[in-house]
């Protein structure tokens, strides 16, 4: 395996299947959560 991408070292992972990826109701939710998930990231790691 190899390191972390940049960017993307975090504990909680968002995932998808393939086939539900194009759904609205699921990209209406990441549209959602994203923003919210960035915040809680954020805040984590200026502590």
């Amino acid at each position: 395996m190899s390191e972390p991408l940049q960017g993307c070292s975090t504990d909680l992972w968002l995932l998808t299947r393939p086939d539900c990826r194009a759904l609205r109701s699921v990209q209406t939710l990441i549209e959602a959560l994203a923003p919210l998930l960035r915040a809680a990231l954020a805040a984590e790691q200026a502590r």
